[in-house]
């Protein structure tokens, strides 16, 4: 394996994971985010994750369609939440890289909750009782603390963490640095660099959700990646996402307490996050 995406959620990783599929040198899995190196399932991560005890074969099954000379690798936001994870992928891929993305903490957790909430219906509850209940929100955002265990166990060469900040910003630029940093031709340029991926969305109808992702997860296990990423190529994800998604423009925003609440509790991993990176992160501190 060639890099690995670490998370964190809704840090911009879908549209990365967009600019690393659309590199003719780059192959992504199918899906994207395997899940294999997390101990626990997703959201709120409390039961164990089955896809641990399906071997390193079921794995590479979602590289089937990639060929033999192309860069591979995957993107799942579970892995930098994991305790576990960058040991587990130490020991399997040593020379691997991996990739991060990091958010203000308070606007990644609010993010977090809209698309629990709207656009995956799996969240009712109002985000302030989240926060209360669901230690998983703000811990998420708390970087240095996730990253550290990466950055010990391999070389900082290895590692490249992205800013949603600077992705938005400068798209061309980072882009070129995320593909020097694979090894490929860096003067590539996405034909969608400045799309926008993930925008406010909601849900239709989960029934129909929970069958896509059936017949996906049945497809992969058969070893039919390439079947996948065929049927992707044609545009059927798109139809998909039409019939099942519809803007939404309208979506609360959150409040200057929680914003404020979320920022203090962060302010101490911030300043560890700096340290880190050798980054200034101040206006992250920055209370409303």
């Amino acid at each position: 394996m060639d890099f690995i995406g670490i998370g964190a959620p809704k840090c911009g990783t879908s549209k990365i994971a967009q600019l690393l599929a659309a590199h003719p040198q780059i192959c992504l899995s199918e899906p994207k985010d395997v899940q294999y190196f997390n101990e626990r399932a997703t959201y709120v991560q409390q039961n164990p994750n089955p896809n641990r005890i399906k071997g390193l074969d079921w794995y590479m099954q979602h590289f089937n369609h990639c060929s033999a000379d192309s860069i591979k690798g995957e993107f799942a936001t579970v892995y930098m939440y994991c305790p576990k994870a960058a040991k587990l992928i130490q020991q399997t891929f040593p020379n691997v890289k991996i990739i991060a993305a990091i958010r203000q903490p308070a606007e990644r957790a609010f993010s977090h909750y809209l698309m629990l909430r709207f656009f995956q219906k799996r969240e009712q509850r109002n985000f302030e009782d989240l926060l209360k209940q669901e230690a998983e929100f703000i811990e998420k955002g708390k970087y240095a603390q996730q990253l550290q265990p990466f950055f010990d166990l391999f070389d900082a060469s290895q590692i490249m963490v992205i800013n949603i900040e600077d992705l938005q910003k400068n798209a061309h630029i980072i882009t070129q640095k995320l593909y020097h940093f694979l090894g490929v031709d860096d003067s590539f340029v996405p034909s969608d660099l400045e799309a926008k991926v993930n925008t406010a969305k909601s849900m239709r109808f989960k029934w129909l959700s929970i069958l896509y992702g059936t017949i996906m997860e049945k497809m992969i296990n058969y070893g039919f990646s390439n079947v996948i990423h065929a049927l992707r190529k044609t545009g059927i994800k798109k139809i998909y996402d039409r019939l099942n998604y519809k803007n939404s423009p309208t979506l609360p925003q959150i409040s200057s307490e929680s914003y404020n609440y979320i920022t203090q509790q962060c302010l101490q991993d911030i300043e560890a996050l700096e340290k880190l990176l050798e980054r200034d992160f101040s206006h992250w501190k920055k209370m409303r």
